[in-house]
């Protein structure tokens, strides 16, 4: 369960987190270091110059690119370069590695189809945005077919009159305002009444989570 931080453990990572090391901070409070971390970044401390100098602060001492020097140089040869033959495979890998122009076993051929989150789809192989790229929604092509290029989604959507999304037919498509298709799909297509009830049930659940914390950090406070 969450531990909250009380009065007199903020007090005490005020007075030891600037001038000792954050693992020993750790140990005292008994947290874990990213929580000490967190919580003092939180309130606002930093460590001090003079910790920050000695050899307690280790890798925070550090210049901004302590490895700068060990990186191998522009024109670098690699020390193990030509030692790989052509055609080496240790063991099995000849037999399982993939070979070039392999087709993958669940490859589906082109102009298959498949469903998607409810929707059909045609692989057709036009290349658009991941993750669908080489496939295309069917109500879109069946649309743009008859009545050309789509507007873009937040202005206008397509929308299925028997609310089947299998049933592509152009018959069962309507090109829907983006506003009338919000109140086609969220709470305002329902009675005003309860539009209403969710609107309150709403507003009670913030009330309820605020007071919620409220409460936790104040028990927190009379615990400590």
């Amino acid at each position: 369960m969450r531990r909250f931080w009380s009065a007199a453990e903020d007090d005490r990572l005020r007075s030891i987190y600037s001038d000792m090391p954050t693992s020993e901070v750790a140990k005292i409070l008994g947290r874990s270091i990213c929580g000490v971390n967190g919580h003092a970044q939180k309130l606002g401390l930093v460590k001090t110059q003079a910790y920050l100098d000695s050899p307690a602060a280790c890798r925070l001492r550090r210049s901004p690119n302590p490895g700068i020097a060990f990186r191998f140089p522009k024109g670098h040869v690699p020390a193990n370069k030509g030692m790989r033959m052509p055609g080496w495979a240790p063991g099995r890998m000849a037999e399982t590695e993939f070979k070039k122009g392999q087709v993958s076993r669940n490859a589906m051929p082109m102009w298959s189809f498949r469903m998607v989150d409810g929707y059909l789809m045609l692989k057709t192989g036009k290349a658009h945005a991941a993750p669908n790229t080489g496939w295309e929604y069917v109500h879109r092509l069946i649309w743009e077919q008859a009545n050309g290029p789509l507007p873009h989604w937040t202005l206008a959507r397509l929308w299925w009159k028997d609310g089947d999304h299998l049933n592509c037919a152009l018959s069962n498509l309507e090109l829907l305002a983006g506003k009338d298709h919000v109140a086609r799909t969220t709470v305002h297509r329902l009675p005003e009444p309860l539009r209403r009830v969710i609107q309150l049930t709403g507003v009670l659940k913030r009330k309820i989570r605020k007071i919620g914390g409220a409460g936790a950090e104040e028990h927190a406070r009379r615990s400590a």
